[in-house]
């Protein structure tokens, strides 16, 4: 639902779901069968693996190698039942050393403490956080019609 409401805010600035690389789609099949099919929404992926921590930051990392694609949104649920704090904050560490396109991030969850910890976890690594799923999308919509802007400028 919420990769739903995301690509349609988006539209509004001009910014699209990427349609990955044929390379990119074998590399998601090799770590998970048929993941690419709905890379917008991997949340099924934590249900269905019991190893979801440790293959979730190798799924980021593909997808942000392809390039087709110029940023990402990633919307994190922090779901106490499947990974902890840390698995997270872990998770952008390695993001954070490999990762060179922008990441913006919404958590959300039922416990706003929780939210709260991690998003200033991932703000100390250098990660933007939005509280609100469509402040994320006007961020990256801004700084695409920014990009946009300065290019026509030289």
């Amino acid at each position: 639902m919420a990769a739903v409401l995301a690509t349609d805010e988006g539209a509004k600035y001009n910014l699209s779901v990427a349609k990955l690389s044929p390379e990119t789609v074998t590399k998601l099949n090799l770590i998970f069968p048929n993941l690419w099919k709905t890379f917008v929404d991997i949340g099924p992926l934590a249900s269905s693996r019991s190893n979801y921590v440790s293959i979730y930051p190798e799924i980021l990392k593909t997808i942000l190698a392809d390039d087709n694609l110029d940023c990402l949104l990633h919307i994190l649920w922090l779901n106490p039942g499947i990974a902890s704090i840390e698995d997270y904050i872990n998770i952008y560490r390695e993001l954070k050393n490999s990762c060179q396109k922008p990441v913006a991030t919404w958590v959300y969850g039922p416990r706003l403490p929780v939210i709260y910890d991690v998003a200033c976890h991932l703000e100390d690594l250098g990660f933007p956080v939005f509280s609100e799923l469509e402040i994320a999308i006007k961020a990256i919509g801004v700084a695409y019609q920014y990009a946009i802007w300065k290019k026509g400028k030289t």
